[in-house]
């Protein structure tokens, strides 16, 4: 398994990553939780100043004996099957939220039959952990077999670095590409709550907003089929690519040999990208081609692509990479 990937499992058509254990019937959520090797619990404990003294501390030994053993506001989250320290960061009032518990929360969607689970897993030793599920709602049709299908995301960390994250995530079917949603609404902001005492009741309010959201995604899906709608000049297409490298105001000789081998890239997945008999010489075309350099090509493996995507820069730069092309073609 590809490096801080821990096992995962998923069911029907193979992620773009191309991990996990593929299971050929749909299950529920303790059985995605045994399938992902996600059948473990995390505990808190408080971390103590070390009792044994040594120079190395740059302390008086008087000094540090002072402080030996006291407890330090600050928890670590440990996973309970093998010692493995998941974080360092927690407070007093931090919560963990057990796997079971977050994962739990989809058993209604499940069990009336609005969604399935699609993929679950963990990456980074634990720390992170998600489930993904498909709405039973109609795809969103850009253009001919150019189909994108909803997806619900739960992501939790358990090292104190993200809150609980639920959101609905549009996947282009042809390429199994992430996409970004274009609206950010008071709804889509709700669906992240911190790991306080109240998590649990939260996850529940979470369920009136879905509705909500999804309604969001026909919006998302007008600003895809204008972008399908213009054509994209091999200037423009330049000055695109340009812009979001942040390199658009320099001369090519002023540009890194990195930045301008991944212009390249970019360009030429513009021609060779999968799915380009949908988006012909679209900006939706442009748009594709660096939504798949992040997908498929930018980072040191999957699991940090996957991680970036989710949760890092990489969405923050496929959010801009929409706006750019709907402002650009405006």
């Amino acid at each position: 398994m590809v490096a801080n990937v821990e096992q995962m499992m998923y069911y029907g058509q193979k992620p773009w990553h191309g991990l996990g254990v593929e299971i050929k019937e749909k299950v529920g959520v303790e059985e995605a939780i045994e399938l992902a090797g996600l059948n473990w619990d995390v505990t808190k404990i408080p971390l103590k100043v070390v009792d044994e003294y040594s120079e190395d501390f740059n302390l008086s030994e008087d000094v540090f004996n002072k402080i030996a053993g006291e407890t330090v506001n600050t928890w670590a989250t440990v996973r309970c099957t093998d010692g493995q320290i998941l974080g360092t960061k927690s407070g007093k009032n931090y919560e963990v939220l057990q796997n079971r518990d977050a994962f739990t929360w989809f058993e209604p969607f499940i069990e009336s039959g609005e969604t399935f689970i699609e993929t679950a897993g963990s990456l980074n030793s634990g720390r992170r952990i998600w489930i993904l599920a498909t709405l039973n709602r109609d795809p969103i049709k850009i253009s001919g077999e150019d189909t994108i299908n909803k997806h619900l995301l739960l992501a939790n960390s358990h090292d104190g670095t993200l809150a609980v994250h639920v959101a609905l995530t549009p996947v282009r079917v042809v390429c199994w590409n992430t996409l970004d949603m274009a609206i950010r609404s008071k709804a889509t902001k709700s669906l992240r709550v911190k790991h306080t005492r109240s998590v649990k009741s939260t996850l529940d309010e979470i369920r009136t907003t879905i509705n909500m959201i999804d309604q969001e995604f026909e919006t998302t899906a007008e600003h895809y089929r204008f972008l399908r709608s213009k054509d994209i000049s091999p200037i423009d297409l330049q000055k695109y690519v340009r812009v979001l490298f942040g390199v658009e105001r320099k001369m090519s000789h002023e540009i890194s040999t990195r930045t301008n081998n991944q212009i390249e890239k970019v360009t030429e997945l513009f021609e060779t990208q999968l799915g380009k008999q949908y988006s012909a010489n679209s900006y939706w075309a442009a748009y594709q081609a660096y939504n798949q350099y992040l997908v498929h090509v930018k980072g040191r493996n999957v699991a940090t692509r996957l991680n970036s995507l989710w949760f890092g820069p990489s969405a923050v730069q496929n959010k801009k990479a929409l706006e750019l092309a709907l402002e650009m073609c405006a």
